[in-house]
């Protein structure tokens, strides 16, 4: 479940035909919560007709990890292990 996300401000537009990719890593892992830096980039073609790769947004987002019933379920030790949040 997103339970935040901090503002987006769209630096360069999107068009028809440009190839839109989102990168996301993961840079907090909390007791109940996970943290993502995203950053969407497209892959366009200039006027010269070379391709260039055009960074669009960036964003933060939180996700709470929750069970069936919705209800806060605790981030996994090893989960935080993979990400390098566990010492």
């Amino acid at each position: 479940m997103t339970i935040s996300m901090k503002e987006i401000i769209l630096k360069e537009p999107i068009f028809i035909g440009d190839i839109v990719s989102c990168y996301a890593k993961v840079t907090n892992a909390g007791n109940t919560s996970i943290t993502t830096a995203v950053k969407v980039v497209v892959e366009r073609l200039n006027e010269g007709g070379f391709l260039e790769y055009v960074p669009v947004t960036t964003a933060e987002l939180t996700y709470l990890s929750v069970d069936k019933s919705g209800n806060k379920k605790p981030i996994s030790a090893e989960i935080k292990r993979l990400h390098d949040f566990l010492n």
